[in-house]
């Protein structure tokens, strides 16, 4: 793990608010692009972001100071953005115009990847990892910049079966 993100999560351990602060400064923008390339929509991926830092805040006595940060960062961030996904309704408001015949499914149709694009992206995402881990392991990690669409975590050691 890097040593100035390993400083930070032992400094927010201990309770100081800036190092909390730093480590969310420092993964904001990659979680935010990751969340808005999961939901197409700019306000969801922002509050989503703001819940994984939440949700990291909360369960970081859980980390394991031997493993990498990220993966454990992307994977609460795509966990989050699965099942905002699943619950997320279609919204129709009152006062919006209707179609012809009084139709509103025109008002229903979204930018965001459905459950399906969700579904293949998760598919693929696990294909990718079980190719890495064919790998020999100093070929396993691969950097953030280099996939950054397809596969933005690296693949853990101890964690061979990640979906």
């Amino acid at each position: 793990m890097d040593l100035v993100v390993a400083s930070l999560i032992k400094r927010v351990k201990r309770g100081e608010i800036s190092a909390c602060a730093e480590l969310v400064d420092t993964y904001k923008d990659k979680i935010y692009a990751f969340l808005y390339r999961m939901t197409g929509n700019k306000e969801d991926a922002n509050d989503l972001a703001q819940e994984v830092f939440l949700r990291v805040y909360s369960n970081l006595h859980t980390f394991d100071q031997d493993m990498r940060f990220s993966p454990w960062l992307y994977r609460i961030a795509q966990n989050l953005a699965i099942d905002f996904l699943r619950k997320r309704k279609k919204t129709v408001y009152l006062d919006d115009q209707m179609g012809q015949d009084n139709d509103m499914s025109w008002q229903l149709e979204s930018q965001a990847p459905g459950p399906e694009a969700v579904a293949e992206f998760h598919d693929f995402q696990t294909a990718l990892e079980a190719a890495l881990w064919e790998l020999a392991p100093m070929y396993r990690m691969v950097p953030l910049c280099a996939l950054p669409t397809i596969c933005p975590m690296t693949i853990s050691p101890k964690s061979p079966n990640c979906p």
